[in-house]
């Protein structure tokens, strides 16, 4: 079938070329492989057949011309067409991108030869027509010169947006779709098997920031005099977007002046900026920018609801929000809400002066010169929440004292091997995983690498694949884990012991690794591998144990010893005396890493830090003669799922809204891969039914995944309180454990 007599002359359009009428003889195309002449026939037909015909043909062609405009999404090009040469396009590579698996290579190479050679398709264009047609190359073949393509639609914002929704969402291409409404579905799906192919290579977001280089070399910043400047600093691990030192500097050095500048952002010193970004390259520069602006930060998990985002934020008092394009409409229903909002920077987006949107790109590019203010240390600096040792979350006030006094606490050569001199200008490549809204992660993982002057790279969300690509593909020499990642790394049987040839060291953090993990994962690796493990708190900025560099083997599962210039004591939980080696108590923290306390509580501040400044940890610990320290159980009624904060009170006053509910209380029960699963305890109204599905759907609309009663919901005759009417935590344990062996 021919569309319309052309010329077999390539004519440019829009920088491609298109595509010519089939040449007389295109039968030898794989003749080997069953594929016959297409007749000319058919237009003859169409231009002197009936009008029923006519339609036929038209309607036929009607949804192709359609995935015309997506057909070129479906091998985006990688390569700009001026430098589209042969030698940027190998065949191989292509066979690489290719979809499909089911021809074999002579045949599909010879393919992709003839609609280059002949038809004037580039190689990207012909697996995409093969796409198309299911992979039948006999019907991919008949349709080379018969289809005329529309121009991309797919702009290079279409493609970031794309890249940032699949980062969040997932293959839920009706999520995507809710951020990229002009796309259809088969639109989104095209494009994700073409993304997923070329992802590990070249990404739209990659150009970008070589662009975004350039035009700072051109521009003559200061970023050469650094001597890391050539280095790479922060890389994302799923799109391979990485900055230097250098760049990192002069954007956060721009990005403090956009915010404050009124020309910009407009803010004040002092004001709350809230940052809802997954782990990325740009994370560094949005959040140093506001501390060096004089701003706090208060950053919120992105795969919050946006009721538990609006609630923190409010709580927080944000004027502006740092998010991507695919959180838009989060941050939009908070500005709805909000009072005094200043706007919303979107990493990826452009400005939008009619919404009070900032493109995070063209704000750095502007020149907003502005005297940046002094930093009194004492100032709050960021705001994380937590739920401390019980309750709802809370507004924990960090200073910059805080988070600097951690950090240089953690550059003793005792504790950090970068400080040791046969360390000495050794860089190691880090692979992370723990989110950087996160204590651990912020401060901890973050920062420690930035002040050590390593290569951190990071992945937005853990999806396994991205993360066994990111070990072959960068070979990490130090991995930051949390115990479930641990887990999955010394049992999971798609990864092997090649993966983890090149890490000779870890750090566990946010929970204990149990020794038989660690046995698992040495097991796995082959080799002795450093183990570090270490104990911390959102409100001790977080770090106040660590392991040594070199400790006796034998103290294997003890969370370290005390941090420089930290105190520690032990208290008896039943007379509050002070104990000694060996003996049980809650743990009590002192140091200049403690919280200033928290935002707008002084209730909680003075039941968590007493007068003389000990920080009441709400965990069961002991200490042996040489001062390592083991965590044995906990006092505080907290959850830690995967080393994320779940708050029982808050699962409680979701379950209370339903009406058929007289009381409930929510405990954690132990889970191998998560380390515990929050549970539901249920007294039900007189007269009144109920189910558990009911109850778990309940929460399940109102909160983020591991928040969710994954423990399930147990109907209970009582709750088991003391006489002030708070839960007794450790007696409903003993009853769940009851419950399910009578179930």
């Amino acid at each position: 079938m021919v569309l319309a007599d052309r010329t077999t002359e390539n004519v440019v359009r829009n920088g491609r070329r298109s595509r010519g009428p089939s040449p007389n003889g295109h039968s030898a195309l794989l003749a080997a492989g069953g594929i016959t002449e297409s007749s000319s026939d058919d237009e003859n037909s169409r231009k002197n057949g009936n009008s029923s015909k006519e339609t036929k043909k038209k309607s036929e062609y009607e949804e192709k011309i359609r995935v015309g405009r997506d057909y070129q999404a479906v091998c985006p090009e990688l390569i700009p067409a001026p430098e589209r040469k042969p030698e940027n396009l190998n065949d191989r590579a292509l066979l690489v991108w290719s979809p499909t698996k089911e021809i074999p290579d002579p045949k599909l190479e010879e393919y992709i030869t003839v609609a280059k050679e002949k038809y004037g398709y580039n190689g990207e264009q012909a697996l995409g027509m093969l796409f198309w047609h299911k992979h039948d190359l006999e019907r991919a073949v008949l349709d080379l010169a018969n289809f005329t393509p529309f121009p991309d639609e797919w702009t290079v914002e279409d493609k970031v947006l794309f890249e940032q929704a699949f980062q969040f969402h997932g293959k839920s291409f009706h999520r995507i779709r809710q951020m990229l409404p002009d796309k259809s579905i088969a639109s989104l799906v095209k494009f994700y098997y073409s993304w997923k192919k070329t992802r590990s290579r070249t990404s739209v977001m990659d150009r970008q920031e070589k662009m975004k280089k350039n035009d700072s070399s051109e521009n003559g910043s200061d970023h050469g005099s650094n001597e890391d400047s050539d280095n790479d600093d922060k890389t994302c691990g799923s799109s391979k977007r990485s900055y230097n030192y250098g760049m990192l500097y002069e954007m956060t050095k721009r990005m403090a002046g956009a915010l404050l500048s009124q020309k910009g952002c407009a803010l004040h010193e002092k004001e709350v900026i809230g940052i809802l970004l997954p782990n990325m390259p740009e994370y560094v520069p949005a959040i140093h920018g506001c501390l060096l602006a004089g701003l706090t930060a208060t950053f919120a998990n992105p795969l919050y609801t946006p009721e538990e985002i609006c609630r923190q934020f409010d709580m927080a008092g944000v004027r502006l929000i740092i998010t991507l394009p695919v959180l838009l409409p989060v941050a939009q229903v908070y500005k709805s809400k909000a009072k005094k909002y200043k706007g919303t920077i979107s990493i990826g987006g452009r400005h939008n002066v009619s919404e009070n949107i900032f493109g995070f790109e063209e704000l750095l590019r502007e020149d907003h010169k502005v005297d940046l203010p002094v930093i009194d240390p004492e100032d709050t600096a960021i705001l994380p929440f937590s739920s401390g040792t019980t309750g709802m979350p809370k507004g924990v006030e960090l200073s910059h004292n805080n988070l600097v006094a951690n950090l240089a606490q953690g550059s003793h050569p005792e504790m950090n091997r970068y400080y040791r001199p046969e360390y000495a200008n050794i860089r190691d490549t880090i692979l992370t995983i723990p989110p950087f809204f996160h204590i651990y992660g912020f401060n901890g993982i973050l920062n420690e690498s930035i002040k050590c002057r390593n290569h951190l790279i990071s992945i937005p969300r853990f999806i396994p694949e991205d993360y066994i690509q990111c070990l072959v593909e960068f070979k990490p020499t130090f991995l930051f884990v949390v115990p479930s990642l641990m887990l999955f790394l010394a049992t999971h049987p798609k990864v092997t012991q090649e993966h983890l040839s090149s890490v000779n060291a870890i750090l566990v953090g946010a929970a204990a690794a149990p020794l038989q993990l660690q046995d698992k994962f040495k097991q796995k690796c082959g080799k002795d591998v450093d183990i570090t493990q270490g104990y911390g708190m959102t409100e001790s900025s977080p770090v106040t144990l660590c392991t040594p560099v070199k400790y006796d083997l034998s103290k294997v599962g003890t969370c370290g010893q005390l941090y420089p210039n930290t105190q520690a004591k032990i208290v008896s939980l039943t007379d509050g005396s002070n104990l000694g080696p060996h003996q049980s108590g809650e743990l009590y923290i002192r140091g200049p890493q403690v919280m200033k306390g928290y935002l707008n509580n002084e209730k909680a501040t003075k039941e968590t830090v007493d007068s003389d400044g000990w920080l009441h940890t709400g965990d069961v610990a002991y200490y042996d003669a040489d001062g390592y320290f083991f965590i044995v159980d906990r006092t505080k009624e907290l959850i830690k799922v995967k080393g994320n904060q779940v708050s029982p009170t808050e699962l409680e006053n979701l379950i209370l809204e339903l009406p058929e509910v007289s009381d409930v209380a929510v405990a954690g029960i132990p889970d191998e891969m998560a380390g515990e699963l929050p549970r539901a305890y249920v007294i039900l109204k007189q007269g009144q039914t109920l189910t558990d599905k009911k109850i778990i759907d309940h929460v399940k609309d109102r909160v983020v995944k591991y928040k969710q009663l994954s423990g399930g919901v147990l109907f209970v005759k009582e709750i088991p309180r003391n006489a002030g009417g708070k839960v007794l935590r450790h007696q409903l344990h003993l009853l769940g454990e009851q419950l399910d062996d009578a179930l």
